[in-house]
Order: C-alpha cells, then sequence, then structure tokens
C-alpha cells in the first residue's frame, strides 16, 4: 500500500495551486448566457472575451453557423447574416435542427473587430478558440495594402514558430491585425461549442501556466493510481485491479485529449481524435460500470437487482462496440445518452446497494460524489447548455483524481476484509473438518479419520502397527444396564487410549464397541506392550450401575504392517482380535505373518 502521505500531499498540493491561482481569487464575476446570470468565482479571468478600458469594450464578436463547409471566404465577407454575440459563445445545444444528425463537418464563421483603444494598443494579444471539440481554424486578416491573407491553426505552432503551444486553438494578433476586422473559419467534426477569448499576451502566457500546472497535477495523480493498481494487481493476482487501472488509464487518455493538452506535445489529426474521444468516453464509463458491479458485490448486497445490472452491462458493451464503427456524430450521440447518464445511475446503484449494507458501496458514493458533479457538468457542456470554462473542466478531473485514490484506498481495505474473511474461513474449514473426522461420543477420531490415516501411511509407505480392540459382552451388559451405562464404559475406554496412546499416534473409535490403534514407526512388540498396557487398565475400572460394581474387559488383536494392501493388514488384525475371543477373551494375541 504506497504511504498516505503521498496521497495527501498531492491532493494537497493540487488544492494550493487552485488556491494561488488567479482564476480562483476573491471576487466574482457575472457572465451572461443565454438570458440567465452566472456568478462564480470560478470563471473570473476563465472567460475574459472581452478586454475593457474604464468599462467600455474594446471588441466585439459577431457570428455565422451553421455554415455549409464548402462556403468560401469571399461570400462569407459579402454576407449580411452576422449575429452578435455579446458573451462571446458560438453554440448548437441539443434542441438545434441538426444536434444529433447534422451535417458533418460542422463549420461557423466569425467576424471580430476591435475599437480604437485596442488598435492603439502595440502589445500583442491572443485569440483563443476554448473548445473540446474544434478540430481546424482559420484566420483571415488584410494587409495594410488591402489585400487578404489567411493563417490555419497548424501553421502557429509549427516547427519555425516561436510560440509556445497551447491547448486551445489559439491566434497571435500583433497590432496591424487589429486595424481592419478579422474572420475566421471554425470548424468542428462533431459538435460545435465554442467560446472566444480575448487575452492580453502576459496574462494569456501566466494564466495558460497555471492551468497546465493544475492539469498536469491531475494527469500524475491518475497515471500513479493506475500504475499502483496495475502493480498491486499483478502481485495478488486479482483481476478487480486490473479492471479498476483500465478504467482510470481510458478515463485519463480522454481527459488528456478532451482537455486539449495533448497539442502541447504535437500536431494530431483531431477529426479522428475526436471519433477516438467518444471511444475512450464509452470504453471508461463501461470499465468503471463492470468495476462497480464486481467491487460492490451486487450479487451478495442485492441479488434481485443483480441479474437487470448484467443486462445493462450486455447492451453497454454493445453499444461500446458501436462506437467503434459509427460516424464521429453518431458515435457521440450514443456516448451522450449511455455513457453522460452512467455516472448518476452508478451512484443510484451505489446507494441502493449500500442501503442493503454493502461497505464498499458506501466508500464508492463518497469518492464518486465530486465525479458526477464533474461529469454532470461535463455533459451539459457537450450539449450545449454551458460554456467551457475551469468551472466546467476541473471538477472533471479534480473527482477522477479524487476518486481514484480513494477507490484505490477502498481497494486496499477490501484486501484486508478479504483476508480477514479468508482467515475465519480457514479456521471454520477447519473446525468443521475436526468435527466430521470426531467421534461424538468419546472425541476420538472416527471411522472417517482412520481409513484416511491408514491410506496417507500406506500411500507414503510408512512402517505402523495395527492395534484393534472389542470390549467383551457389550451387547448383553448394554441389555443388563441400558445404554447410558454402556455409554459410560466406552467413554472410559476411550480416556484410556487417550492417556497411553502418543502424539504421532491415533486412537479412533471405529465401531459401536469397536476400537483402533494405529502406532507409527515401532514393530510388533511395542505395540503389544501398549495393548497390554490398555487391557490391564481397562480390566482394573469399576463401574457403579444400579447400586452394583461391574467391570469390563477387552479382546486385542495386534499386527505389523508389511508390504502389502490396506485391507490385508486389517484382515489379519482382525484375526488376532478373533483368536483373542475364541482363546477366552480379555487378553492379547498377535496376528501370524
Amino acid at each position: 500500500m504506497p504511504d498516505k502521505k503521498v496521497f495527501i500531499s498531492s491532493w494537497l498540493l493540487s488544492l494550493c495551486v487552485l488556491l494561488l491561482n488567479p482564476c480562483f481569487g476573491a471576487g466574482s464575476t457575472s457572465l451572461q448566457i443565454s438570458g440567465t446570470a452566472i456568478s462564480s468565482a470560478l470563471v473570473k479571468n476563465t472567460v475574459s472575451h472581452q478586454i475593457s478600458e474604464n468599462g467600455s469594450a474594446t471588441y466585439s464578436l459577431s457570428y455565422q453557423f451553421p455554415v455549409a463547409a464548402a462556403t468560401r471566404f469571399p461570400e462569407i465577407r459579402r454576407s449580411q447574416n452576422w449575429q452578435p454575440s455579446g458573451n462571446g459563445w458560438v453554440r448548437e445545444h441539443m434542441f438545434h435542427d441538426g444536434f444529433w444528425f447534422g451535417e458533418l463537418p460542422k463549420v461557423a464563421w466569425l467576424k471580430v473587430s476591435f475599437s480604437d483603444v485596442m488598435q492603439s494598443r502595440t502589445t500583442p494579444i491572443w485569440l483563443e478558440l476554448a473548445s473540446s471539440g474544434v478540430s481546424d481554424a482559420t484566420l483571415y486578416y488584410q494587409l495594410p495594402n488591402g489585400i487578404w491573407r489567411s493563417i490555419n491553426s497548424d501553421a502557429v505552432y509549427g516547427s519555425n514558430a516561436k510560440y509556445a503551444p497551447s491547448r486551445f486553438i489559439s491566434f497571435p494578433l500583433l497590432n496591424e491585425l487589429k486595424q481592419q476586422p478579422i474572420y475566421l473559419r471554425v470548424e468542428a467534426s462533431n459538435r460545435l461549442h465554442l467560446q472566444v477569448n480575448v487575452k492580453e499576451n502576459a496574462d494569456f502566457q501566466s494564466h495558460n501556466t497555471q492551468v497546465d500546472i493544475i492539469f498536469a497535477i491531475g494527469y500524475g495523480i491518475l497515471l500513479v493510481m493506475a500504475l499502483y493498481n496495475l502493480v498491486i494487481g499483478s502481485f495478488l493476482n486479482d483481476k478487480l485491479y486490473y479492471l479498476y487501472s483500465g478504467a482510470i488509464v481510458t478515463s485519463l487518455i480522454y481527459q488528456f485529449f478532451a482537455h486539449g493538452h495533448a497539442r502541447l506535445f504535437g500536431n494530431f489529426n483531431w477529426d479522428i481524435v475526436n471519433s477516438a474521444l467518444n471511444i475512450f468516453a464509452m470504453l471508461s464509463a463501461f470499465i468503471a460500470t463492470v468495476f462497480l458491479y464486481y467491487f460492490i458485490n451486487f450479487p451478495q448486497y442485492v441479488p434481485k437487482l443483480s441479474r437487470y445490472i448484467r443486462i445493462f452491462l450486455y447492451l453497454f458493451g454493445v453499444a461500446t462496440l458501436l462506437t467503434f464503427v459509427l460516424p464521429s456524430n453518431l458515435s457521440l450521440n450514443i456516448a451522450l445518452l449511455i455513457a453522460g447518464p452512467t455516472p448518476l445511475i452508478a451512484m443510484t446503484l451505489a446507494i441502493i446497494a449500500w442501503y442493503h449494507g454493502s461497505l464498499s458501496a458506501k466508500i464508492f458514493v463518497y469518492a464518486w460524489s465530486v465525479y458526477i458533479v464533474g461529469g454532470f457538468l461535463w455533459v451539459l457542456y457537450w450539449l450545449g447548455l454551458v460554456t467551457l470554462n475551469l468551472a466546467v473542466e476541473l471538477p472533471l478531473l479534480i473527482g477522477a483524481a479524487l476518486e481514484s485514490i480513494l477507490l484505490s484506498l477502498a481497494l486496499g481495505y477490501r484486501i484486508k476484509l478479504l483476508r480477514e474473511q479468508s482467515s475465519q474461513l480457514q479456521v471454520s474449514e477447519s473446525h468443521y473438518k475436526k468435527i466430521s473426522m470426531t467421534d461424538g461420543l468419546t472425541r476420538l477420531a472416527n471411522r472417517r479419520a482412520f481409513d484416511e490415516q491408514l491410506a496417507k501411511l500406506h500411500t507414503k509407505n510408512l512402517h505402523y502397527s495395527l492395534v484393534l480392540l472389542d470390549i467383551d459382552h457389550f451387547k448383553q451388559f448394554n441389555d443388563a444396564y441400558g445404554h447410558p451405562a454402556g455409554d459410560k464404559v466406552i467413554r472410559n475406554l476411550a480416556d484410556i487410549l487417550n492417556e497411553t496412546v502418543r502424539e504421532n499416534d491415533l486412537a479412533a473409535r471405529i465401531g459401536g464397541e469397536e476400537f483402533a490403534l494405529i502406532i507409527q514407526n515401532d514393530d510388533v512388540k511395542v505395540a503389544f506392550n501398549i495393548a497390554e498396557r490398555i487391557r490391564v487398565a481397562f480390566s482394573k475400572s469399576t463401574f457403579h450401575v444400579n447400586g452394583k460394581s461391574v467391570r469390563c474387559t477387552v479382546s486385542i488383536g495386534v499386527s505389523s504392517a508389511q508390504e502389502e494392501p490396506q485391507n490385508i493388514i486389517l484382515e489379519r488384525t482382525d484375526q488376532a482380535l478373533y483368536r483373542s475371543k475364541k482363546l477366552g477373551r480379555d487378553q492379547t494375541q498377535i496376528a501370524h505373518v
């Protein structure tokens, strides 16, 4: 189990970075979204779509959406169908025509104009297209000589570029680019949700650095916990650890690309990436749900519900496989309709199992409490109901990181519980096995234990001597004095056997009044002497029954094992016992070889 201090330190470090981030400082910003005012300290500077001086806006944004993919720039420039965006938000939401089955790719055109104040500034600014789904963007700008030029997003961070990569598509705007309106063609391979932010160069760079550090800590925690579960699973050979490690890895890959940080490490085909993201979203949700089923142990705690959960998992698996072959837009529909509600479904099932007494379900509910909020906000973003900012992005990552820590610790606690249960089962198994091998009246070994010991000695070809004992006239004794008195006689002989036999020998009751003694590693003479001590001690025992003092005797047969089958030595010893009976009882006879 990893040191808990490491986990706590990582979490505290993440928290400290969040608190020190200017985006989470004191104060609040009011953001108008579709007529609804949202005030939150979490969105300060993260949605700074307007740079203001003396309270006046310094740029304006208008857009056209949807636009046919084949539409060219000259046609757009002449168009008058521009819609204003007062909050920098360009999006399609779930109630728009074409949201679920629209033509791909989805294209929007943006027009940005700057005020005189902004045009007079000589410092560069950045135009950021905050979106998880935008795959390509092209900026069109006019030179002082009136010629229009364009630059694609892939060229901004080329091998010879002087700009550090950013997780969102962003364009640096030098002074000359702000003198005339600029146009942008924005393309998305499945959904088009876009928050346009204009930032000063220093703010843009410092903000990106701080945000990248936060996400790096989150990704690091997920990676460490995935490796931890993988290593522990290999040591314990426990498939549940492998399953949870897979859930963490798929969540890590999904978030790494969905939050745009893959752009920091190279150029990717984002049309393919967005299709793959749908697959990873489904895989992550599916593996997490399978993990939930086995981690909580639904068959034990909620058996009636368990069958329906298995059916749901089969259908979930089929839907996940479909995302591998369906177009990006359709696979995203599946992810939104199935993977989207999964955290809520998982939480509901866990609460039901918790109600039925599952401690693991209780831990799961606590672990997913933040994650489910992050998942809910993330689904709202993809449905076009909220804009993309840190208040939407961070709960998903922080929730995943906290959940991975808590559930990994819970898996470790589960090991302890399983070991305790295993120990208890071993004790119980040992207890019941001992009971099954013990005679209830005398507490000696029973016939089953006797036969197993004989078989073991013959299998290992070990030397031993066998003694068979039979109480004389026991049936007549029972008839005369009753079975309770007969039980006393049997227990008395058993006590003598227990006092006489050595640690490695075995005394057993193999019939009503029949007993046996296995003496290991000694010849027949030693066995004969032991049998004689038992016989003499028993003959001296006095039983007080109905006011009378009564004595009993025992006849004994002794034999030494040769290289022969088990049944042969039993027959020879039994013949020696029969000879003792025939010669007058109360004596010991050695079998003839």
